[in-house]
């Protein structure tokens, strides 16, 4: 029975963050079972490091070799400073990217740039 209410809690945080992200539910659970699966691989289980980062990026299609870029990915996600994603920062920080309006994506390039309010990005 305990198991069951921790698939219907799952169930419910899920249909949660479907709401809040504009991931399909589908997308979700594939994305929650890869987050998990190098979560477990080593040191906290719940979370991911910079190395394990580039990997999870891959099941969304940003395959980027640029490693400046992936830490500066990885930083903006890391919203707690402590070198580790948690699932929710995770999803958090890729539904913009992946599924955000043009207003989304432009507050994240923002962000990206430093997001100090002094910056200013050029149109060419």
């Amino acid at each position: 029975m305990g198991n069951d209410m921790g698939r219907s809690a799952n169930r419910m945080a899920i249909g949660a963050m479907a709401n809040a992200t504009h991931f399909e539910k589908k997308e979700l659970l594939r994305l929650q079972r890869k987050f998990v699966e190098l979560a477990q691989r080593e040191g906290n289980p719940y979370t991911i490091t910079r190395a394990e980062f580039r990997e999870a990026l891959e099941l969304v299609g940003i395959m980027e070799s640029d490693t400046e870029i992936l830490d500066r990915l990885f930083s903006m996600f890391d919203k707690t400073g402590n070198d580790q994603i948690n699932y929710k920062e995770f999803v958090g920080g890729l539904a913009p990217l992946c599924h955000g309006t043009v207003e989304e994506k432009l507050a994240c390039v923002v962000d990206w740039c430093g997001g100090d309010g002094v910056s200013t990005i050029y149109l060419l």
